[in-house]
């Protein structure tokens, strides 16, 4: 299967083998097959962090399509789900955490990978747990947030010890009452002189501002904004500092 049409770069070839996991027996299933046969497996989300070759993929591509969200006081959400739908009914339901990571594309099993961070917030201070399938045994496991290993972009799926993990599941704990984050410039800048905004008006604000900054993925062949901030040793930064 050609697999340009799951990337928004619209570009790449195809997988000598492909599927869609719409539940974690059909994810097992798949990696049963793949062991079976020796291939390797692609895990593939939103399409929005990765550029395929035009030569493809000698291997197993799965599309993880694992839906579903349980509401209650800890909310869980199917890899599968796009985080934005998630970010929108979380706000219309009155619950705070995730409002100002709004607009940000890619499914919800992508979000622990990358701790994803945006206009003063980082997902892993909403993150209760995440469950995993291990590829080495094909079974479940659940992660806590400190057995993530969270920090700034990274996370222990980002590392060797983590590199077998596939998500398949993730639980925030969101909250009925909270005070926005006006924390980042863009939004100090965007509420100056009004009243504390609501849940929704942060939410409106944050993809005001991502709209002036990125193309539509819809009609741009694009990947967005990717940049860290470098983080030196204190020696480091003091003597720059001092110097400048």
């Amino acid at each position: 299967r050609t697999l340009a049409d799951l990337y928004s770069f619209i570009i790449g070839g195809a997988a000598d083998y492909f599927c869609r996991a719409e539940s974690v027996t059909a994810l097992q299933e798949a990696l049963a097959f793949a062991s079976a046969h020796s291939l390797p497996v692609f895990v593939l989300g939103g399409g929005t962090n990765v550029l395929m070759r035009d030569g493809g993929f000698r291997g197993l591509g799965v599309k993880m399509e694992i839906q579903g969200i349980a509401w209650g006081r800890e909310v869980v959400v199917g890899a599968g789900e796009n985080w934005d739908v998630f970010v929108a009914e979380a706000v219309a339901r009155g619950l705070w955490g995730t409002e100002n990571l709004s607009g940000i594309p890619g499914t919800v099993g992508a979000v622990p990978v990358q701790n994803i961070g945006a206009y003063g917030s980082e997902v892993k201070e909403v993150i209760r747990w995440v469950e995993v399938l291990d590829r080495k045994t094909n079974k479940l496991k659940k992660l806590t947030n400190a057995q993530c290993a969270f920090a700034y972009r990274d996370s222990i799926f980002k590392k060797s010890e983590g590199k077998d993990y596939i998500i398949t599941h993730v639980a925030f704990r969101l909250s009925e009452g909270g005070t926005p984050n006006l924390s980042y410039k863009d939004l100090v800048a965007y509420f100056a002189g009004r009243q504390t905004p609501t849940l929704a008006e942060v939410r409106c604000a944050v993809l005001h501002i991502r709209a002036r900054k990125f193309p539509a993925l819809a009609t741009h062949g694009t990947a967005g904004s990717f940049f860290k901030n470098p983080i030196i040793p204190k020696e480091q930064f003091d003597t720059l500092k001092k110097k400048y």
